[in-house]
């Protein structure tokens, strides 16, 4: 859980390349489910904080995507590759702005 949170904040805070090697070590181009489980536990947690919400989160958001070359999902049928970085800070930045108001 650990990993994914750092990751997710590195990625918030637009360290795309740190926060992309620790959410790397959470194995989820060939099992998403570790992912997954952790994506839901830190939410979890994160539910009872109120005003988590930074400006910069979003616009880190936006930058990331806009180095997201997406193709759709890989040929064995998990999340694409380019896009799985991008996907998660856009669930943490709409949790966010959820928990804000």
């Amino acid at each position: 859980m650990n990993a994914y949170l750092y990751g997710l904040l590195m990625l918030a805070l637009q360290r795309f390349y740190k926060g992309k090697k620790h959410l790397d070590k959470l194995q989820w181009k060939t099992n998403l489910s570790v992912s997954d489980h952790c994506k839901a536990r830190v939410m979890n947690t994160l539910s009872t904080i109120c005003g988590i919400m930074n400006p910069g989160y979003y616009i880190a958001m936006v930058n990331l995507e806009c180095l997201t070359n997406c193709n759709g999902k890989n040929i064995s049928n998990h999340i694409c590759e380019e896009c799985y970085y991008y996907k998660q800070l856009k669930e943490f930045v709409e949790f966010a702005m959820n928990q804000y108001n």
